[in-house]
């Protein structure tokens, strides 16, 4: 009995010593022998399992983001014509088609100025007609006539000229004839010598041409007539010089020599100038004829073998400037869209920097800002489901139109544009909306 209460006594003595594990175990027995009742009373249950057939799925990532609607596209649509506004064709509200007319500007010089490249352009193009063909063989013809009559005066002219200048040099009592011409000073004998070698060339000249111009045929080749009009037309050249020459050795000796055949000088002095432009005019009238039949033998071949390609592309080119021009003044649409304002009223003087109005696109379109994990989930032509803040239980359904390559970096973090296009067409959509976006 005394080992029994001695032993109590021991186990309550360590019972004080550790207080706080006692205490702890204590309550660690009471839970235990509380689940233990608990579990007793309500008894243990079986696992249990569902069982369903096996399938292959896709997991759905999505990236959402946020925005506002933009149009694609709005252009204030500008005159490049300047003149009075004649015509507005649309109003405010109204959905125009690319190339549908907007207005319209007094288009009065322009249209004349086409109508004009176009007359231009048919006359230049078409074939030569009947009439026009037999008027440039006349010309042709009344040219060489007029070429062979100018050759026959001269010659005419000629008869008179050759002899009297020849006496004049070369006769006994001629007025620089060699009986009279040994009273010449040395200076003044220069002259006549260089006159007598001139004319001697003339005459030689004229010799060949008048024994060429008997011989021709009655009705002489046009190459044959050509090369006896530039042949009397050199000869003429030489007896002209030959005049000229003549005319300053008369000039000199009269001035200088006052003692040399002062009776003679006068008619001489007059009948070298007289000469002299008998002559003139005939190397003229020679010269023109060649030219004028030069000139009438090309328009007549580029009649028949028609316009050059060099001017048929310089008229298509200013009948296409012309074109442009024109249709400068009449102002369309340069897409699909809205009419969003028009800023100018019938009779406005427009310039050329004038907005006739103002066009928004059809194709309405977000940009949403994605971080990099985002935004590498994502690329072009992606299905996009959109909602609207201001448009209550509507969806619209969109596609990715494009992903920047190149992010911004802001305060450390990456972020990259994306393009959606809004596929959907309703009227309640309109720029400056904010949107929900789910790309999936």
């Amino acid at each position: 009995m005394k080992k029994v209460h001695h032993g109590f006594r021991n186990f309550w003595q360590g019972v004080k010593a550790h207080k706080k594990l006692t205490i702890f175990l204590v309550l660690v027995v009471l839970i235990g022998g509380w689940q233990m009742v608990k579990a007793a009373k309500t008894g243990s249950s079986a696992p249990q399992y569902t069982i369903a057939p096996a399938k292959v799925g896709n997991i759905i990532q999505t990236v959402t983001g946020t925005g506002q609607v933009t149009a694609a596209n709005q252009l204030d649509v500008t005159s490049s014509a300047s003149g009075a506004v004649t015509s507005i064709r649309v109003k405010i509200g109204d959905h125009v088609t690319k190339g549908q007319l907007l207005a319209t500007i007094d288009d009065t010089n322009a249209r004349n100025s086409l109508l004009s490249a176009q007359i231009q352009y048919q006359q230049l193009v078409e074939p030569p007609k009947a009439g026009d063909v037999a008027n440039s063989a006349n010309t042709v013809q009344k040219a060489y006539s007029d070429a062979m009559s100018a050759v026959r005066g001269s010659f005419t002219d000629l008869q008179t000229v050759i002899p009297g200048l020849n006496s004049l040099l070369y006769d006994k009592n001629g007025y620089l004839g060699t009986a009279n011409s040994v009273y010449l000073t040395t200076t003044g004998a220069s002259y006549r010598t260089t006159a007598g070698v001139s004319f001697d060339a003339a005459k030689n000249a004229y010799q060949s041409m008048l024994a060429t111009y008997a011989a021709l045929p009655t009705n002489p080749a046009t190459s044959t007539q050509r090369q006896l009009i530039s042949d009397t037309h050199d000869m003429l050249t030489k007896v002209a010089s030959a005049l000229k020459d003549t005319q300053t050795a008369i000039t000199y000796v009269i001035a200088n020599e006052t003692q040399y055949q002062v009776d003679g000088a006068t008619t001489a002095k007059n009948n070298v100038a007289s000469w002299l432009n008998l002559v003139t005019s005939d190397v003229s009238s020679t010269g023109n004829a060649g030219n004028t039949i030069a000139s009438a033998e090309n328009s007549f071949t580029e009649l028949l073998a028609g316009p050059d390609n060099l001017d048929i592309q310089s008229s298509q080119l200013s009948l296409q400037n012309a074109q442009n021009t024109y249709n400068n003044y009449f102002i369309r649409a340069p897409f699909d869209g809205i009419v969003g304002r028009i800023p100018v009223n019938l009779y406005t003087q427009a310039g050329g920097s004038t907005v006739i109005a103002t066009v928004v696109g059809d194709q309405k379109i977000a940009n949403i800002s994605l971080d990099e994990v985002d935004a590498a989930k994502v690329k072009a032509g992606q299905p996009v489901t959109i909602t609207f803040d201001a448009i209550t239980g509507f969806t619209a359904t969109g596609t990715v139109g494009q992903v920047d390559l190149v992010g911004t970096v802001s305060s450390g973090v990456v972020s990259y544009n994306v393009r959606i296009l809004i596929d959907t067409k309703d009227e309640r959509i309109r720029p400056g909306m904010s949107l929900n976006v789910t790309i999936t």
